[in-house]
């Protein structure tokens, strides 16, 4: 371009160092997935949400732990779904999992 410059208003922006992350395995899953749950801000009691592709809560888990969740899937069928933790209401991460046979 002509070489200008924009300025902004912006002052300055604050990113939350207590993100939350799920890690899952083995993914895709056939009956059973290994949980952990990371960062800052990750409190127990935790709750898992699985919701389908239709928004539908499917499972819900309270994790008492944040390491090594071991968790039965052979009650959900073959498809996508995205498990939620959430905390004191509020969805603080989010992870996709696929269940295959």
């Amino acid at each position: 371009k002509d070489g200008r410059y924009d300025v902004s208003r912006t002052i300055s922006l604050t990113r939350s160092l207590d993100e939350a992350v799920i890690h899952i395995a083995p993914n895709p899953a056939k009956d059973r997935v290994q949980l952990s749950l990371s960062g800052e801000g990750v409190l127990a009691p935790a709750k898992l949400l699985f919701y389908d592709m239709y928004g539908r809560v499917v499972k819900t888990i309270t994790a008492h732990s944040g390491n090594g969740i071991s968790i039965p899937i052979g009650d959900l069928a073959n498809g996508t779904y995205f498990i939620h933790l959430s905390q004191n209401g509020k969805t603080v991460a989010k992870e996709k999992l696929v269940v295959s046979r």
